[in-house]
Order: structure tokens, then sequence, then C-alpha cells
């Protein structure tokens, strides 16, 4: 359920509405900061922000709320099945969070790609 509030209140909401007075990267951006903020983990700030940036241009990009919530969904569920708790990070560990990042780009990748395919 996360992932669809967040999806509707940060990309939804929040976005459409800094458009209104903004150009889209600041609206993003500003969505992307308040994302990662109301988390309350230091630990995970930079990694929020980035996930917030990525799903803001998906949301931004395809205008379809769905998009995001797809992808937010699978981002929740990467970190849940190979959860740790920044005490060490074993070489196991880092190769596990390297090899999400990676097939997460590459599904970002095929979904913009796509999106472009649609919008034209």
């Amino acid at each position: 359920m996360a992932p669809i509030f967040e999806e509707i209140v940060f990309r939804k909401q929040l976005i459409e509405v800094l458009l209104i007075r903004t150009k889209p990267f600041c609206a993003i951006l500003i969505s992307s900061l308040l994302f990662a903020f109301v988390h309350l983990s230091i630990n995970d700030c930079v990694a929020l922000f980035f996930w917030g940036l990525i799903f803001g241009i998906v949301y931004y990009k395809s205008k379809a709320i769905e998009n995001s919530v797809l992808l937010h969904s699978f981002s929740n569920l990467s970190t849940y099945i190979t959860e740790h708790k920044y005490i060490e990070v074993s070489r196991f560990e880092l190769l596990k969070h390297l090899l999400i990042i990676f097939i997460s780009v590459v599904i970002i990748v095929v979904i913009l790609k796509n999106l472009k395919r649609v919008n034209t």
C-alpha cells in the first residue's frame, strides 16, 4: 500500500501542483527531496532521493501514476528481499545491492524506451 499512497502524494499530487509554478526539473527535484525527507532515515536519504528522481521522471514522462507505482513496488520488494541494517556490508551483500541497482536501471531504460514508442 505504501507505494500507491506515496506515488499519489509525491508524484500525482505534488508534482502536478509544482508544475503550475515551476519547470518540470524543479518539480521533480522538490518532490524527490520531500520524498527522501519524510522517510526520516539518514542512512537511506541518498538512495530515497535517487529513487524519488526516478519515480518522478517515470511519472512525468508517462503521465501515468501506474508506471511509477509499479516501479516503486518493485523497488520496495527488492529492498525487502535484500534488506540489511547498514552495520556491516559483506561483499556478498554489496554484490546483491549492485545487482538490484543494475536490474532496476535496465527496467527503467526499458520502460522509458516503451514510453517513447507509446508517446510517438
